[in-house]
């Protein structure tokens, strides 16, 4: 009786890693297999143990032949091969125990032709699931034309129907590199049904490049042509495969114009991302990110090649594939440089003193040339001449300096001396992974101008020992998170005083007073109190110090004594918020909490009932300004559109001081916070007009003039959620005893409301008396704009310069609220952008604009970047996108109340309403108060915006504003000025 499954396994020389292979293999929980393994011709011991692991389990068949490669291998496997399904694996990695039965259950349960599982990459002990295998195995029905195919050409996360390769005659084909790409293109573009598998069914070994490789060898130009043919053989599979269908559809009665259309814009697209993968990945990464390594030919076919493929990639692709993940190659000035070129002007310096070891010397010189990232230059002591291989030392970008014993003036004189950006001192034996350098640049200078880079950047180590890499603790105490997320001084830095993990800002180096002395280890602790740093400990470098090598330079006793206790408290604090998802503290974090707290608390006290009473009583001696006008931001810092209107209607007024306030709450260290409100108290005490969006207790701290009006324009229209002292018995707000005592509220002369609907809600948030006049419906000053139609035309077309591809589809908006505290408020990531993508890419594109509190807003799939999802939290204005919007998806945000006025469709995406409403509560029923669809998954969402023309309910909008929004009409800021210029 036939197997289910046959594995087919090539080998070639890796007598160090096939048992790790063929043991995961045998302890399968699914054990209907065959295993086939083809020696190809294996000159070491590989033999030896597949005869082993045939003998104990006569699953497993061996066959040996000549030296073939691995496309023989397999093929001869495939002649073998009698399972219903085919798996390929490599012989140096291992796939989990239940593999093989999460693959074939998903084949079975969807009577798929191919299934496609997760693929787990680890690399020096760290791991994470490759992105595009996630994409593909999460999806029960996968698109042949999905762009994740692009980005996973490996067949050893894939179970292939045996049935189907033989009916298209499939073979592997004997390439340098992509044979994997061409067979699976040519079984995608071939078979029927495709599925996902949500399993990690592969572990993937990647090994760094000093083991069993030539680390001298240049790119070879023959596997650089091979490259350039499979990419031709992929794209006339996909062509004929595009054809096909859209044959099929044309001909098809049933087939609509659009969806010919829409077919048509999903190829288009596809085939673009298909040309800026092979730039991205295989042209650039694979070589010309080894520039040091290319010959002239091979560099001058690279080059022919990138400018051909430009003409086949969408301009925003070429952008957010090429141009955003390759900063470093400044292709936007030119498209790539030449060695002699990059030479000139290196972006990063290594410094090489004669501390390293002479027998490492050449290891850790190739290490720099064989990773990726080619704008460097090598500055190396001239006493490790002779134990540096020429084929580096002769290289344009190498150069040997001065032989001074002095370490500080070696230093000294290499960084008045050389041209990078960036400088690495490598002063202890540190070798450097293929792809460090490149993640160490894009952490340093990848986002933000030079104001915004940290002095330096430190990675964490790993120790080699014969081939194996292991975490090094005191290490591992340096990058926990108390110290990488707080940035803590602490002690503990002191086991951090390598210089060879860092990546220095040169300019910040050169404006430090002291910076080199003879003791690199003093050196290094003092720039760790004096600098802006910023740590990575997802990201390691590779040595052969030990524990103990690190110890000798630590100075602190305590520190050597205490960090491996310091470690093991950091162990169970994760393991207990992994257990019961509770915090396990310290009694040093809890004394500093207790502290924290205490002076925060004292603060607050001496600044609202001392200091800011006393100030705002002796400057309001002086007698009012009657033209004197403030504008008052309580966290924000600039004046928020709530405000903005009315400022620039007092401009136009004229005869008017106009001050701005920015009293930063919450986000600007106490100090500055102090100077902030300070300034304000003492400019409100003459002040004949104060205005602000934002209710805080700065102005509820003082006894207020008489003489001086001020007006709450609030940042929100209608009643949502509670705010105030209505959140009083929610987990959001303080307590009523805490609100009494720091009062936000009591010195409002005029709140300004959309709707009478809401006056209660308002009143009861602020508690005030039922018969207080100060809240007026008399509507909100920033929702003229909304009635402005050259406003509203200016504002479509400020959208589309910077989104450009909306011009010719639909904006579908997302602008979810924060969760959390104003404080640490994070935004939500629970929209699935990429199963939107798939279902609505060819008439919708994603705008995505999260709270402006929202320090770290979660990131957009890579693949979807730039071209179907665009985060524009930080870019756009929250006015120009409601009026540009064809579609709103918020969840708890008041703005559905301001785009209520465009009689849209709304989408409240509540999925976690439940614990929302514990957390802060509403004024309304949700579900009755919502004008649209109250929905919990990105599918629901997808079936109402598909299904628009029955299921939008207009009416429900034109009722909701009504009810709430009745006072705005385009005039709200006439009847602000009316009332308050009147008083």
């Amino acid at each position: 009786m036939k197997a289910k499954i046959s594995v087919i396994i090539p080998v070639y020389n890796v007598e160090n890693y096939i048992e790790k292979m063929l043991e995961s293999v045998r302890n399968q929980t699914f054990t209907d297999f065959e295993v086939i393994i083809i020696n190809d011709g294996s000159s070491d011991g590989s033999q030896q143990i597949i005869d082993r692991f045939c003998r104990e389990d006569e699953r497993f068949h061996s066959y040996q032949q000549p030296n073939g490669g691995v496309s023989s291998a397999r093929n001869k496997g495939l002649e073998m091969a009698g399972g219903e399904y085919v798996v390929f694996y490599d012989p140096d990695d291992y796939i989990p125990e239940d593999a093989l039965k999460a693959m074939f259950t998903a084949a079975k349960e969807e009577l798929a032709d191919l299934i496609i599982g997760k693929m787990e990459l680890f690399n020096l002990g760290e791991s994470y699931v490759i992105k595009p295998t996630e994409a593909l195995a999460k999806q029960k029905k996968i698109d042949v034309f999905d762009k994740s195919f692009n980005w996973s050409f490996s067949v050893c996360n894939k179970m292939f129907r045996r049935e189907v390769i033989e009916q298209l005659h499939l073979r592997f084909e004997a390439l340098a590199h992509g044979e994997d790409g061409v067979f699976l293109f040519q079984f995608v573009h071939g078979c029927k049904t495709i599925t996902g598998c949500k399993e990690v069914v592969y572990h993937y070994l990647r090994r760094p490049f000093w083991e069993g490789h030539s680390v001298t060898q240049s790119a070879n130009l023959s596997a650089l042509e091979d490259l350039l043919t499979v990419f031709k053989r992929l794209i006339s599979t996909v062509e004929g495969s595009y054809a096909r269908r859209y044959d099929e559809l044309k001909e098809n009665p049933k087939t609509r114009e659009i969806e010919l259309e829409a077919f048509e814009n999903t190829y288009r697209d596809y085939r673009s991302n298909l040309y800026a993968r092979f730039v991205q990945t295989s042209l650039l990464g694979e070589y010309y990110r080894l520039l040091w390594k290319l010959e002239l030919p091979a560099f001058e076919l690279v080059e022919q090649y990138v400018r051909q493929f430009k003409d086949h990639i969408f301009p925003q692709t070429w952008k957010s594939h090429i141009l955003e993940r390759n900063k470093d190659l400044s292709l936007q000035k030119k498209l790539l440089l030449t060695a002699d070129e990059v030479s000139e002007m290196p972006v990063m310096s290594f410094v090489l003193s004669d501390r390293i070891s002479e027998n490492m010397a050449d290891l850790i010189v190739a290490g720099l040339y064989n990773q990726e990232f080619p704008a460097f230059e090598i500055l190396a002591h001239e006493n490790l001449k002779g134990h540096i291989n020429e084929a580096w030392t002769e290289k344009k970008n190498f150069h040997f300096i001065s032989k001074e014993k002095d370490i500080a003036a070696f230093k000294k004189n290499a960084l008045n001396s050389l041209k990078g950006e960036f400088v690495n001192f490598i002063d202890e034996d540190m070798i450097v992974p293929r792809r460090l350098i490149k993640q160490m640049y894009d952490a340093i200078a990848g986002k933000g101008d030079n104001n915004s880079i940290p002095d330096f950047i430190t990675v964490s180590l790993k120790q080699m020992t014969s081939g194996q890499y292991r975490e090094l603790q005191s290490q591992a105490t340096v990058f926990i998170k108390e110290f990488v997320s707080q940035k803590i001084r602490t002690p503990y830095n002191q086991l951090d005083w390598m210089w060879g993990n860092k990546l220095f800002h040169v300019q910040a180096l050169k404006a430090k007073k002291v910076l080199f002395s003879n003791d690199p280890a003093a050196d290094m602790n003092r720039l760790y109190n004096n600098s802006r740093y910023k740590k990575v400990g997802e990201l390691s470098m590779v040595t052969t110090m030990s524990d103990s090598d690190i110890l000798v330079n630590v100075k602190s006793h305590k520190v050597k004594l205490f960090y491996k206790h310091k470690l093991k408290q950091e162990a169970k604090r994760l393991e207990a918020l992994e257990k019961e998802d509770l915090p396990v503290v310290t009694l040093s974090q809890r004394f500093r909490r207790w502290k924290n707290k205490t002076l925060r608390q004292g603060y607050k006290f001496i600044t609202r009932k001392i200091v800011f009473p006393i100030q705002y009583r002796i400057y309001s001696r002086k007698p009012v300004e009657e033209n004197k006008v403030i504008f008052v931001e309580a966290r924000l810092k600039n004046i928020s559109n709530s405000m903005i209107v009315l400022r620039n209607r007092f401009e136009q007024l004229g005869g008017y001081q106009i001050h701005d306030h920015f009293l930063r709450q919450d986000f600007a260290r106490y100090r500055q916070q102090y100077r902030n409100a300070s300034a304000f108290v003492k400019d409100m005490a003459t002040a004949k007009f104060v205005f602000v969006a934002e209710a805080n207790n700065v102005i509820g701290a003082v006894r207020k003039r008489k003489e001086t009006t001020v007006v709450q324009t609030w940042h929100g229209c209608g009643a949502f959620k509670r705010f105030g002292f209505s959140t009083a018995d929610y987990i959001f707000g303080g307590t009523r005893k805490q609100l009494e005592k720091y009062p936000m509220y009591k010195n409002f002369d005029l709140i300004t409301v959309s709707s009478p609907e809401v006056v209660w809600a308002y009143k009861e948030a602020m508690n005030l008396d039922d018969k207080d006049e100060a809240v007026k419906p008399i509507g909100v000053s920033r929702t003229d704009v909304f009635f402005d139609q050259d406003f509203i035309h200016e504002a479509r077309e400020r959208i589309y310069q910077m989104v450009p591809q909306a011009r010719d589809k639909k904006i579908l908006l997302y602008a979810p609220t924060f969760r959390g505290r104003v404080a640490k408020a994070t935004g939500p990531d629970n929209l699935d952008v990429g199963r939107l993508a798939e279902a609505l890419t060819d008439e919708y594109v994603l705008l995505i604009k999260h709270h402006p509190i929202v320090k770290n807003v979660p990131e957009i799939p890579m693949e979807y970047q730039g071209t179907f999802a665009i985060d524009v939290t930080r870019s756009a204005d929250i006015e120009d996108l409601l009026c540009a919007a064809d579609i709103c998806i918020s969840d708890y945000s008041s703005l559905v109340f301001e785009y209520s006025l465009f009689g849209k469709p709304m989408i409240f995406f509540a999925y976690d309403l439940d614990t929302y409403f514990d957390w802060r509560g509403f004024y309304y029923d949700y579900h009755e108060l919502a004008p649209g669809p109250v929905l919990t998954s990105t599918e629901e969402i997808i079936h109402y915006i598909r299904n628009l023309d029955t299921m939008f309910d207009q009416e429900k909008v034109q009722a909701f504003r009504e009810r709430f929004m009745r006072s705005c009409d385009g005039h709200a800021t006439d009847r602000i000025l009316e009332t308050i210029l009147k008083k």
